[in-house]
């Protein structure tokens, strides 16, 4: 790594980086001072690696699972684990990677990077949405059951696997603490300042409240 002017950032999503705009920014931002690549579903119709600017996409040959079945998502997030796992050490092979950044969903994800945790790269985990609670509310478990209380078991687990947890708002943020994750830090999903920009405001004006994410009660919507 001795000689090379920028770190070499390698980011995992299970997503399409362009319906997700967090991975976008976050993705973005950090290409202005590194070379980041990317590991995704897919990245348009490209099946084949594509660099553009500081960014190199390596689309992954996975679909995203969209279904009532519990078990069909973890089939799916596994199998897209062993995908990430291979395709991360056979390009660390090659480029030698200074820190390895992944999004959830699964949490489990992050333990891809074992080996290079092992040789000194860093791990970061960032946490977009509460992976035990998501799926208490989307298959009506309770939180006294066996397979909540091992999503659980295992956020922590991998959260704390991890150098560093980010995630999106001070509510998560109590929430991951009260299970033992150490010190998650939060950067909140917010607007660009290179798109939106405050303007003049009239004396009299009408209130208007804008939500971009998704309306649900562990998102905090109740509150409003």
């Amino acid at each position: 790594m001795s000689g090379r002017s920028k770190k070499i950032i390698c980011m995992v999503a299970y997503s399409e980086y362009q319906l997700d705009m967090r991975i976008k920014a976050e993705a973005e931002a950090l290409a202005e001072e590194n070379e980041v690549h990317l590991l995704i579903l897919r990245y348009g119709n490209l099946t084949r690696p594509v660099k553009k600017g500081a960014l190199t996409f390596f689309p992954l040959k996975v679909s995203r699972f969209r279904s009532v079945k519990k078990f069909g998502y973890l089939i799916s997030y596994f199998w897209f684990f062993l995908k990430v796992f291979f395709k991360i050490n056979y390009l660390d092979f090659k480029y030698r990677y200074d820190v390895l950044y992944f999004h959830t969903m699964p949490d489990f994800i992050v333990w891809a990077g074992i080996i290079q945790k092992l040789k000194g790269c860093k791990l970061i985990l960032d946490i977009h949405d509460l992976f035990p609670e998501m799926f208490l509310i989307k298959f009506k478990k309770r939180p006294e059951s066996i397979f909540y209380r091992w999503l659980v078991f295992l956020e922590r687990k991998s959260a704390n696997f991890a150098h560093q947890v980010i995630c999106v708002s001070e509510p998560h943020k109590q929430v991951l603490s009260h299970k033992g994750i150490k010190q998650p830090k939060v950067i909140m999903n917010i607007p660009s300042d290179s798109i939106f920009q405050p303007g003049h405001r009239k004396k009299s004006f009408q209130y208007k409240l804008v939500f971009h994410g998704t309306i649900t009660q562990r998102a905090g919507c109740d509150l409003i």
